[in-house]
């Protein structure tokens, strides 16, 4: 079962700074699926996508509910 939105933005919150393997293992789904499951929240600027390197980390923005 996919995660909510709430669920995926928890998450986030708590863990501060995640890349997408971690999001992809917590949620038992794959890599190619995080993105899918972050574009509404990214859409609506309630998290942000940093790339450090070859990895893309996923933080929220400080101004989400």
């Amino acid at each position: 079962m996919l995660p909510t939105e709430k669920e995926l933005l928890s998450y986030i919150k708590k863990e501060k700074l995640v890349n997408y393997t971690k999001i992809a293992k917590k949620f038992k789904v794959s890599n190619q699926t995080v993105p899918d499951l972050l574009k509404h929240l990214l859409e609506n600027r309630k998290i942000r996508i940093k790339k450090i390197g070859a990895y893309k980390f996923v933080e929220a923005d400080g101004k989400s509910d």
